[in-house]
């Protein structure tokens, strides 16, 4: 996270130290203005768009894997996908599932097979399940999670995000306590990574979810307490409720 790229005049330059230091990067780039920058991320490999003189392209390090445990409880599970990973589909990620992964918009669920990062998802283990579970990427130390007004399940990032330290755009959106799902619901005074939360906002736009200094105050959410509960799991029949467990003739 502490490694960027930029385009200038004559080059392109890089720090790994959040910009206290710059350096050229590669060399063979002639002295011609860079407009822009794209990295392909399954291949590290970085393209200087310049002016007249065509495409260069330069091979990254290979970007280091992050990896962030969670534990799994049995039957329900409200998670998220808090890496940046290539293959973000349930059955790559849990194939022990006995249901798809359910999300949560415009008053109704919706069945998939993704766990994309920013959103909070329903899934369904069995009495037993394999945990903790691993995820493994690049970690993600901010995100900017779309809500609307209502309910809403939204994720993590790689590291916990104390309640009061959530921004919004607009700033100052107003929204319930989150909960987070143990066998029921309970008041979280963090987002924690892998784990999805439900919240109640007043009105439509985002909240923001960073790893980093303390907001300014104006910028917080404003939280106001409710006795409201959020909507249950899904009614989904699951694959192990889908086979009879005995018979009779």
């Amino acid at each position: 996270p502490s490694t960027l790229y930029i385009a200038s005049d004559l080059n392109v330059m890089t720090t790994t130290d959040l910009g206290s230091s710059w350096s050229e990067l590669g060399t063979g780039l002639p002295g011609v203005t860079v407009h822009d920058l794209h990295i392909h991320a399954a291949t590290r490999m970085l393209a200087a768009f310049t002016h007249g003189r065509s495409i260069y392209t330069y091979d990254l390090p290979l970007a280091p894997v992050w990896s962030v445990q969670v534990e799994i409880a049995p039957r329900w599970n409200l998670l998220s996908n808090p890496v940046d990973s290539t293959d973000v589909s349930l059955g790559a990620n849990f194939p022990e599932a006995l249901s798809q992964a359910y999300t949560f918009s415009g008053g109704s669920y919706a069945s998939g097979n993704a766990l994309n990062p920013g959103s909070g998802y329903w899934v369904k283990f069995s009495e037993t399940p394999a945990s903790p579970h691993s995820f493994y990427g690049s970690p993600i130390t901010s995100d900017t999670i779309p809500v609307l007004e209502g309910w809403n399940m939204v994720g993590s990032i790689s590291a916990a995000v104390a309640i009061g330290s959530i921004t919004s755009d607009p700033p100052g959106l107003v929204t319930s306590q989150f909960f987070g799902y143990l066998a029921g619901y309970y008041t979280a005074s963090a987002i924690e990574p892998g784990k999805g939360y439900w919240v109640k906002v007043s009105g439509d736009g985002d909240v923001i979810l960073t790893d980093g200094p303390a907001a300014t105050p104006g910028n917080r959410i404003v939280i106001r307490e409710i006795s409201e509960a959020p909507p249950a799991p899904p009614n989904a029949v699951a694959s192990d409720e889908s086979t009879p467990r005995a018979f009779r003739l």
